[in-house]
């Protein structure tokens, strides 16, 4: 129970409980810690959930807090006052007096010197809900508007003199009762964290932040004082520090501390980097951290980043000293090539994460600065040393990185390291500095052209061959690329170039050796998911350093595989170092412009790429006799490469190599390999997919080669078969329409014979072995159709003047003729029987619809996609409706909506004249019928509720229907019975139900739908008698019942992310009904007062009659939408209680 000392605290808020209440409801509490079962956890749960959101709860808070027995009960009691304040209860269930009341309860809670009092601050988690209800409160009441406030009655002193000074009256309240400082800068960390998070609008946002305002000065002196004793005593205890810090750090975000004392702290937070305590050097380095990610404007370099960077060098001084070999950057001296000191390794290792968050926050000043020797202010230290020690320094942690083989020994196990760097962590850094390198120029440049005839690149490239590349061994270019040279380049872009150049070697030789595979079985899976991971990062970074070595890249990568193959054949090198060049130049082809390779035949880059390709590399690569697990790798990334190069091959530069690589790939096809997961012959399938898809004229002359190719299906893998044969149907496609019937006849024939032979067998039979071989045959003749389609570049035209101007018959009449062939009539005949039969017998089956869908989907089409095989949409159309009646499902309404818009192409590609066909038209108005009909049955009942996939997809036909065939509605108005309602009302009556679901993607169908209907009858209406009368039909009888459900909507039962849809819905409304169609009623704008008017509306709405006269009054005499939609999404913000609140303010902005 309350002690006497807080007794005084408790608020009056009605009803209160009794003891016994107390007791049964600390008992209910103290269950959880030993409950029965889960399900008596969640018994509990929802008992005590319920009894928290009752008013009555309110008493409960003191007691709770006051059972100083059992902590587990005093967080209950705090996190029930927060809770139910964040939730909006303290106001909709507490007077004024009373919520100052419950702050004066938290506070005397907070700050009584008894046993409750010191167990509420001695105990962390009851102590911070006690702050964060505190914070809630304040949040609630001082973002008000003291004229609203003075509105309600309330007074206005007592709200604003006592809470203007929130934050200040719990310190000091903390302060009386003799809280440690390490508390008090909890709290203030956490005022602001919540006063920063809350959603209000600018006005309200602004009062909430002037009490932070009136804090701030407390900030600043006591984090100085913590660092200050700190540093003159570190024995001290480290929670008064690190709490110090977090308070600083959670007030930084909020800039009312002021700069200039800042910036005062920086060197001491400097010094406690050297702290060998670790929870207060790991404070001082997120603090730190902080102030780098985010520094106050006025700062300039020197106030935080140069000296950081002093501190870098001499923490991490080999770094800086070029006798000390970098991996891979250029070292000099009699000492060169040692590898930096363990102790130096550790060291970088544990201050990791501060290293990295220094190298990004400064990579624009390292970039300015790598050859600039002016000295650091108040330092003799060249800036030059500093950025390019930086630059070491991410070298060394880059080799360090646990994502990759990690490449440097050092002191320690990894746990030593820092806790906050990931895998991949330093990675980001030679992105940024790529950017930084091309956008910041150069500190003091000098604009005068240098004197030298050739810079120092162009005089290593004169070596000629990969000895006069940048990628030189470091020996050979001491003076080029040496940390000594930047005296020598002085302000000069040459010279940052070189030092660039040599950086972005070093990156690339050491993301080679990285992401080198180990050897087999010395990671577990864990680690080879990270390095997965890892790889795909070190991709992206290869990206960068193409733009920086530009052709010398490829010629690197070209050379490590020919070095490897050499190393391989002459000592049994293994294969990994030529799987990760592979791996590094399948990573490099985004950035490729192959087309300036292809006009540049002789660069170093087209030079490369055709050694790349070369019989002498493929020819030497392991093949199908294969079984290692290496070997199977590297064959998939080799493929994974053809994949990638599969478009260069269509160049001339790249045409020689085609041969090459397509006999690598059918020669994989026909491989076993070590694994269940990792199939070459699945790599090889899809290789080959991309190089026939984009070398299809090439290749056609070769036609007669593929049939090697279908001869070794037999040995293929069922999930191969459809990408192996889809790539020869997409060579199929290349040749003349007349010379590609015998090569579709002998690959379609035997699919169809397939799929014919397992409905057979499967008739009578429960044995899964026919469905499955019907399945794999259907997915063959659907990746026949897909191939078969045209690339992109080569679409037909089906403009009239252009066949009219042209003397020969163009590519589309040619398709058309031959489609006129009985041997390609049979095969279209055929597949429809098959995809008819296989309906028959199995439309129950999941996996076989969903193969079937695939089919349909690639066997119709446009009419300027026709191939030989497409199917008329129509028939289909049929067949999946036939389907869709029996069983609905969202796959096939999807697919009937793209069936309908295939029926009726977009006017871009048509003639003037053409409209859909009378087939076409008859045809989806009798499967409108039909699917509205099963859709409906689908829907009774709570069938709308329980199926949200399949109200989607039926609203979304519907509204494909209403757009393309909008004159169909009609037949749905005719019913057997006059007195009956017609399907087309049924229809509206379940769309104005699916409005009112608060299921989002249900209501977004059925709002889309009727919107475009309401659109497409008022547009055609007066050229259609049909649709006049649909229109009429749908305003009279179902308009006042559509204008309800949208005004509801508004009001509450709408979800709030799909508002915008809504007020689409509206404007079509007020825009399309207008007065003059409705005549006597008055028209849609006349509805919406009398329905908001009315007592049945939305009881839930928090709009008051004033709020709905104001939107009423918009929508009655505006005549415009725009206007219109505004009162409606104030009107919406309004009833919701959104007003002032973020989501409203976003909304309407």
């Amino acid at each position: 129970m309350a002690s006497s000392s807080s007794s005084s605290f408790r608020p009056q808020a009605p009803p209160s409980v009794t003891p016994s209440d107390i007791q049964q409801t600390i008992a209910l509490i103290q269950s959880l810690s030993a409950p029965a079962s889960s399900t008596a956890v969640q018994e509990i749960q929802s008992t005590l959930l319920s009894l928290q959101r009752a008013p009555a709860a309110w008493s409960l808070v003191l007691p709770l807090l006051s059972y100083t027995a059992d902590p587990n009960v005093q967080f209950f009691g705090a996190h029930t006052a927060q809770a139910k304040i964040a939730r909006g209860e303290a106001d909709a269930q507490l007077p004024a007096r009373e919520r100052n009341g419950l702050r004066r309860l938290l506070l005397g809670v907070l700050g009584a010197r008894d046993a409750v009092g010191a167990s509420v601050r001695g105990t962390g988690v009851v102590r911070r809900k006690v702050f964060g209800a505190i914070a809630a409160l304040a949040v609630r009441v001082c973002s008000r508007d003291p004229r609203l406030v003075r509105a309600a009655g309330e007074e206005e002193g007592e709200v604003d003199e006592s809470w203007d000074t929130w934050i200040t009256d719990v310190v000091q309240t903390l302060v009386d009762a003799g809280a440690p400082g390490a508390q008090i800068h909890e709290f203030l960390a956490g005022a602001a964290e919540d006063v920063g998070s809350a959603q209000l609008l600018p006005q309200p946002k602004i009062r909430l932040e002037s009490t932070l305002r009136r804090a701030a000065p407390l900030v600043l002196p006591s984090v100085a004082s913590a660092i200050s004793v700190h540093l003159q005593t570190p024995t001290t205890p480290s929670e008064e520090l690190t709490a110090a810090l977090g308070c600083f750090t959670a007030w930084l975000p909020t800039t009312l501390l002021p700069d200039s004392e800042i910036a005062a702290l920086v060197p001491q937070l400097i010094l406690l980097l050297s702290s060998s305590n670790s929870a207060v050097l790991e404070a001082a380095t997120r603090t730190l951290t902080d102030l780098l990610s985010s520094p106050p404007t006025s700062w300039s370099p020197s106030v935080v980043l140069e000296p950081l960077m002093l501190w870098a060098g001499r923490a991490f001084e080999p770094c800086l000293d070029p006798r000390y070999e970098v991996p891979s950057y250029p070292s000099y001296g009699v000492s060169a090539g040692d590898n930096l000191p363990k102790q130096t390794l550790r060291l970088l290792h544990t201050h990791a994460g501060l290293v990295i968050s220094l190298a990004e926050s400064g990579v624009e000043w390292v970039a300015a600065h790598i050859v600039d020797a002016s000295p650091v202010s108040g330092d003799q230290v060249p800036r030059a040393i500093l950025a390019q020690g930086l630059m070491r320094m991410m070298l060394a942690l880059t080799a360090l990185d646990p994502g990759g083989i990690v490449l440097l020994p050092h002191a320690g196990d990894d746990d030593d390291g820092d806790e906050g760097v990931v895998a991949g962590g330093p990675l980001s850094f030679w992105y940024l500095l790529q950017e930084a390198l091309w956008e910041v120029p150069v500190a003091g440049h000098d604009a005068t052209p240098d004197d030298r005839e050739d810079d120092e690149l162009e005089r290593l490239r004169m070596g000629g061959g990969l000895g006069g590349t940048p990628f030189t061994p470091a020996a050979s270019r001491t003076a080029s690329f040496g940390f000594s040279s930047a005296s020598d380049a002085l302000g000069s872009e040459k010279g940052r170039k070189a030092h660039s150049t040599a950086l972005y070697v070093a990156v690339v030789r050491l993301l080679l050796a990285k992401i080198t595979h180990p050897a087999p079985g010395a990671w577990d899976d864990d680690q080879l998911e990270v390095f997965a991971v890892y790889r795909r990062d070190v991709g992206d970074t290869l990206l960068n350093a193409y733009y920086i070595l530009r052709d010398d890249l490829l010629v690197f990568y070209v050379s490590q595989v020919e070095a490897g193959l050499d190393s391989r054949f002459a000592s049994s090198a293994g294969w990994e170092p030529i799987e990760a060049a592979f791996y590094s130049l399948s990573a490099l082809h985004e950035a490729l412009d192959t087309e300036s390779l292809t006009q540049n035949p002789s660069s170093a880059g087209a030079l490369a790429l055709q050694r790349l390709f070369r019989e002498s590399i493929w020819g030497r690569l392991p093949g199908p006799a294969s079984k290692s697990v290496a070997e199977s790798r590297l064959r998939r990334t080799a493929l994974g490469l053809i994949d990638t190069f599969a478009s260069y091959f269509a160049t001339d530069a790249g045409g020689a190599a085609l041969g090459v690589v397509l006999t690598y790939v059918v020669a994989a096809l026909t491989g076993q390999e070590v694994g269940e997961e990792d199939s070459v012959c699945l790599s090889a399938a899809l290789a080959l997919r991309s190089l026939c898809d984009a070398n299809r004229r090439a290749l056609a002359g070769q036609i007669a080669a593929f049939g090697q190719v279908y001869a070794r299906l037999s040995v293929v893998g069922d999930t191969e078969k459809p990408k192996i044969l889809q790539s020869i149907a997409s060579v199929i496609q290349a040749l003349p329409p007349h010379e590609a019937v015998d090569p579709l006849e002998a690959i379609v024939g035997p699919a169809v014979q397939g799929v014919r032979e397992a409905i057979t067998a499967g008739a009578g039979t429960q044995d899964d072995g026919p469905r499955l071989q019907a399945i794999l045959q259907l997915s063959i003749i659907a990746g026949i159709a897909r191939g078969l389609t045209r690339a992109d570049a080569e679409s037909f035209s089906l403009d009239d003047d252009e066949e009219e101007n042209s003397s020969s018959p163009t590519p589309l009449q040619l398709i058309h003729a031959v489609r006129s062939d009985p041997r390609i009539a049979s095969l279209r005949d055929a597949i429809f029987e098959c995809i008819s039969r296989t309906l028959q017998l199995w439309s129950m089956d999941a996996e076989v619809c969903a193969v079937l869908g695939d089919v349909v989907k690639s066997i119709t089409a446009l009419p300027a996609d026709v191939t030989l095989l497409t199917l008329p949409g129509p028939p289909v159309l049929r067949l999946v409706v036939s389907v869709a009646e029996q069983q609905l499902s969202a796959s096939w309404l999807s697919l009937a909506a793209g069936l309908v818009a295939a029926m009726n192409p977009p006017p871009a590609i048509l003639a003037a004249r053409t409209q859909p066909n009378a087939e076409a038209e008859e045809c989806v108005t009798a499967a409108l019928g039909v699917l509205a009909r099963a859709g409906l049955r689908v829907f009774e009942g709570n069938g709308i509720v329980d199926h949200p996939d399949v109200v989607q997809d039926f609203f979304g036909l519907m509204d494909r229907i209403a757009q393309d065939f909008t004159a169909s509605f009609a037949s749905l108005l005719s019913t057997p019975s006059t007195s009956a309602p017609s399907l087309f009302d049924a229809l509206i009556q379940t769309t104005l139900i699916g409005i009112s679901l608060p299921e989002r993607y249900s209501f977004v169908g059925a709002t889309n739908f009727l919107a475009t209907l309401i659109h497409r009858l008022a547009l055609f209406s007066p050229i259609s008698d049909a649709m006049r009368t649909v229109h009429r039909h749908l305003v009279l009888v179902h308009g006042r019942n559509v204008v309800k459900v949208v005004l509801e909507g508004f009001a509450g039962t709408a979800p709030r992310s799909a508002m915008n849809n809504l007020l689409e819905l509206l404007g079509a409304i007020v825009s399309r009904w207008d007065d003059a169609l409705l005549g006597a009623q008055g028209g849609a704008r006349n509805w919406v007062p009398q329905i908001l008017a009315a007592e049945d509306f939305y009881p839930a709405s928090r709009a008051g009659p004033e709020a709905k006269e104001r939107f009423a009054k918009v929508v009655v005499s505006s005549r415009s939408v725009k206007k219109t939609k505004e009162a409606a999404n104030q009107f919406m913000m309004v009833s919701r209680g959104l007003e002032g609140g973020l989501f409203g303010y976003v909304t309407q902005s």
